[in-house]
């Protein structure tokens, strides 16, 4: 059977990028699951490796399968290839077409009962984003398979998604790529957070890859609900319920989702992070739902930018409020200790301030530890004055467990206690690297602006890149970490960059197909860099870092590749270079072309940045983008971010500090203006 569209293309198209991310679009999907009263969801997600990107893996297809009750033959037309109508019953077949936000081919199978015939049909439907686009797709025919089924089979409706976009495809529709949350490590909680109340209470079971979401192995305990009365700014009373959940993760802290009713479903609307101090390490999931909401609904627009609306910043301000009066009511006895903790003679951040909030926040836990088994705040003791600097070194230096355990002789359920926080949100960890991590987030923060940025522009400015970049070498390998800046083998490095030259020293032209579009005239005037490197490994041998730093009008392409493929090749055959050493090259720009990418990674699918390397293994060449580098960098800090507070610190200050010989007004300059 053929069927054609009731409405036309451009209403169409605009809904195939109409969603926040694509896991929501992801979500608006299963949405129509529980609108069809589904009691089980089954998500399956096919991965393989992704030979582009620094991402091991990418999706090839997400299928949503449930057992609601279907979409029969006779109800078909009305309920898929009408578009643009009136909402449909019960929201059925809402955001059918958010399939097409995540990929460019959608297959649609369904079982359901059909009043009309007095049978069981089973529905089989293929469509392709192509073919809903143009304005004339309502005289377009698509072919539908219905096929009419024996006795009283299962009734199910099943979504498959496939062709997702790539990144190339997404740099034009950022809303197109590929969510962290649709990953398979990522979609069962992410799927819990978004549904808690329907999978507590078993209203619906999800599964993931054919295994169960589990709700205990995200929350301790029992949801508690709490009635507030929210004002607004005119004084209108608005009723409000949260509901609280003691969620298992692997960091501390607070989430806080708003939603909306969405026939019936709750939808979250906006969500954001609500650091607090709480005495235990489990993170809370607070969920917030209010009639307000669902006959305001453009009160979510402005909750972003709560500085510049009085009205949404009230709003958050109020609601932090209640989540606060719910905590000093479950943890009163350590709020009590710790507000009289702070205005003590012998708190150690009285006068000064910790290093990182987290600091303060372990050192009030421990605190609350200690006055529960010794009460010495409680009594006034004279202690306080040696044990309470003992637990701020102690932090400061690693050595809290030690201390914990020789020295304040707290009781074994203390110890076992406060080990599991430990434990469960590498505080000792997180200290201990404190400053080091701050010092590389807030470098990341500043290399970005250099490479990107303003400074960009600036011949003269950016010519102090590579002095930077080979102070901070962490960013291709933590191994790197403290490698010395001078070369011992003068010889080596003087033949090094008589190879450069001999390789490198060309210009850039339209015939080689290497020239990248900048939007500055100066960026075309910026020459490339260059420096090297010196390691000595943990096994005695030397490793020489070779880094090439592209202009950004330089696109990585089959010039640049047969260059440095001839760098290495001089390497091996010229006597001059020693044959006990080995070599890493890296070659970086700002951007790579897509003849390009498909040569790099193939030769080892579990390094995504390596090039090739000669055939003993002594040199290796790796092609990356700056935006890799960065991206890759920052996920590696980004397991601390819930528990670092960074932005007291700013980058500049930081890069002063670390290059006072460097001349960076004009940068400076530049990021202060941008």
């Amino acid at each position: 059977m053929e069927y054609t569209f009731t409405t036309n293309g451009r209403v169409v198209s605009n809904m195939f990028a109409s969603y926040t991310n694509t896991f929501v679009a992801l979500c608006e999907l299963i949405n129509n699951s529980l609108q069809a009263k589904s009691k089980v969801i089954n998500i399956t997600i096919s991965e393989s490796a992704d030979k582009k990107a620094l991402f091991l893996k990418k999706i090839d297809s997400i299928e949503i399968k449930d057992n609601g009750w279907g979409v029969s033959q006779s109800d078909f037309k009305k309920k898929i290839f009408e578009i643009g109508t009136d909402a449909k019953d019960d929201g059925q077949g809402i955001g059918r077409f958010a399939a097409f936000q995540i990929g460019e081919a959608l297959t649609i199978e369904t079982v359901a009962e059909d009043n009309a015939l007095k049978t069981y049909t089973k529905t089989l439907l293929t469509l392709n984003a192509s073919m809903l686009q143009g304005e004339a797709i309502e005289k377009k025919k698509v072919k539908t398979t219905h096929t009419p089924l024996e006795g009283t089979p299962e009734t199910y409706y099943r979504v498959k998604i496939s062709n997702i976009y790539s990144d190339d495809d997404t740099k034009k529709e950022k809303r197109k790529k590929t969510h962290k949350s649709l990953y398979s490590d990522n979609i069962a909680e992410a799927i819990f957070l978004q549904y808690p109340l329907d999978i507590l209470q078993d209203k619906v079971a999800f599964t993931i890859n054919s295994k169960p979401v589990d709700k205990n192995d995200y929350i301790i305990g029992e949801a508690c609900e709490r009635d507030e009365l929210f004002t607004d700014s005119d004084g209108v009373e608005h009723p409000t319920k949260l509901t609280f959940i003691r969620y298992k993760s692997a960091s501390s802290g607070v989430k806080v989702f708003l939603r909306v009713d969405n026939s019936d479903i709750k939808t979250v609307a906006h969500s954001f992070d609500y650091k607090c101090e709480l005495p235990e390490a489990d993170s809370w999931l607070v969920y917030v739902d209010a009639d307000l909401f669902n006959n305001n609904k453009d009160i979510f627009r402005n909750l972003q930018i709560t500085d510049v609306d009085p009205n949404a910043k009230h709003l958050v301000h109020s609601i932090k409020g209640f989540i606060d009066g719910y905590f000093h009511e479950t943890f009163k006895e350590y709020f009590d200790f710790s507000k009289k903790l702070r205005t003590d003679t012998y708190y150690p951040y009285r006068q000064h301030n910790a290093s990182s909030g987290s600091k303060a926040v372990v050192f009030n836990q421990l605190a609350y530890f200690i006055e529960e088994e010794h009460r010495i705040l409680f009594s006034k003791s004279d202690i306080r004055k040696v044990i309470y600097p003992l637990i701020d070194k102690a932090i400061s230096h690693g050595e809290l467990i030690a201390i914990i355990e020789q020295v304040l002789n707290l009781n074994v359920d203390a110890i076992k206690k406060f080990k599991t926080l430990i434990e469960r949100t590498k505080l000792e960890e997180v200290i201990f690297f404190t400053d080091e991590i701050a010092r590389k987030s807030q470098f990341l923060d500043f290399l970005h602006k250099i490479v990107y940025g303003e400074p960009a522009k600036r011949v003269k400015e950016r010519s102090v890149l590579h002095k930077i970049v080979e102070k901070q070498l962490w960013i291709f390998g933590e191994h790197y970490t403290n490698a010395p800046t001078l070369f011992s083998d003068k010889n080596l490095e003087n033949n090094l960059t008589k190879l450069r030259e001999k390789w490198f020293g060309y210009e850039l032209s339209a015939d080689d197909d290497n020239i990248d579009e900048v939007e500055d005239e100066k960026n075309r005037d910026i020459t490339d860099l260059f420096f090297f490197n010196e390691r000595i490994g943990d096994n005695g041998k030397h490793e020489v870092m070779i880094v090439e730093l592209k202009r950004p009008s330089c696109l990585i392409n089959q010039k640049e590749l047969n260059q440095v493929d001839k760098y290495m090749f001089d390497i091996q055959k010229v006597g001059c270079f020693p044959t006990d050493v080995t070599f890493k090259i890296y070659l970086i720009s700002s951007n790579i072309s897509e003849f390009a990418k498909t040569k790099i990674g193939i030769v080892d699918d579990s390094r995504p940045t390596l090039f090739t390397h000669s055939k003993d293994g002594k040199i290796e060449i790796h092609v990356m983008k700056w935006a890799d580098i960065l991206s890759n960098n920052r996920q590696k800090l980004s397991y601390l971010g819930n528990v670092l507070n960074t932005e007291d610190v700013d980058a500049t200050e930081m890069v002063k500090k670390e290059y006072p010989a460097l001349d960076m007004t004009g940068i400076f300059s530049s990021i202060t203006s941008g």
